[in-house]
């Protein structure tokens, strides 16, 4: 129970601080919003790129075709 008393003093002192300093705490908010959408971004291009298997009927069949560079009707 002493805990609890201890957590909410300390929470309603953090509200104190935070609502004399509203510029900082909309900074932190904007830049928190863009680092997790950022995150959210990348981690859904490389699931959709390297995690999911390929929507494909046998993707062990699959080949990959590499090309020389070289027009095969001039050789």
């Amino acid at each position: 129970v002493r805990h609890l008393d201890e957590l909410g003093k300390d929470i309603t002192y953090a509200v104190r601080l935070l609502k004399r300093e509203p510029a900082f705490v909309a900074s932190v908010m904007a830049v928190l919003g863009l680092g997790i959408g950022a995150l959210t971004a990348v981690f859904s291009i490389v699931n959709t790129v390297l995690i999911r298997p390929l929507p494909v009927g046998n993707p062990a069949e699959l080949v990959w075709l590499v090309g020389t560079g070289r027009d095969p009707r001039h050789t």
